[in-house]
């Protein structure tokens, strides 16, 4: 299956880009929510782009609770 033909944006994406599918919110070592993205944003950009994430959805690690965000992407 070719993914260009189910995100057609992926045709117009440049090497210095990303394109994310879905984030997963992972809380206390368990998939507690899946957000579909879909979205292509500059490389340089994903930190920001997962700062905004767990701002909107409450991720907070510390020691004694792991919280994260995965996310799933493809790149050029």
């Amino acid at each position: 299956m070719n993914p260009e033909t189910l995100y057609p944006e992926l045709k117009e994406m440049k090497s210095s880009e990303i394109f994310i599918e879905w984030a997963y919110i992972v809380r206390g070592f368990k998939l507690d929510q899946k957000v579909y993205v879909k979205r292509v944003i500059p490389k340089k950009e994903i930190n920001i782009f997962i700062k905004a994430l767990k701002m909107e959805y409450g991720v907070e690690a510390g020691p004694d609770k792991f919280e994260c965000i995965n996310l799933v992407t493809i790149e050029k």
